[in-house]
């Protein structure tokens, strides 16, 4: 039987894809958390949805989303709009952790205050706790 693309579909493939970019997961990260083939979990990213909720559960785990977002694009009854997907990324070295690129980023950041000064070393505090997490 083929799986017609609807619009939840695609916009679901988007979803999973833009979140697989965003936080470095890849196809055999998801295929080991899940318990599938990778060649499985590349159809999900086309479109596919899994059939099994527990797989869409631990789907929505490694992506650090809830099941709701990663099927509907909704978390509780608000809509989430999720920037497109494109091929520049954010940070200069994605091979570094999202909490040690965010850390650098802040830190070139121009303080004209104590205030700020302050405010950003609280920020930098939480993401070196987070990191030890």
């Amino acid at each position: 039987m083929k799986h017609s693309k609807t619009k939840l579909n695609l916009d679901f493939a988007k979803r999973m894809r833009t979140l697989m970019s965003n936080r470095n997961v890849r196809l055999i990260d998801i295929a080991r958390y899940t318990n599938n083939a990778v060649s499985t979990v590349s159809t999900w990213r086309r479109g596919r949805v899994p059939k099994k909720e527990q797989t869409i559960l631990k789907l929505s785990q490694i992506l650090s989303v809830k099941r709701d977002y990663l099927l509907c694009g909704k978390c509780g009854k608000k809509e989430i709009i999720f920037c497109n997907e494109n091929d520049s990324k954010i940070f200069d070295n994605p091979e570094e952790s999202l909490i040690d690129q965010i850390k650098i980023s802040l830190e070139k950041i121009k303080v004209t205050s104590a205030e700020q000064e302050k405010e950003l070393s609280k920020i930098l505090k939480a993401l070196k706790k987070m990191q030890q997490i």
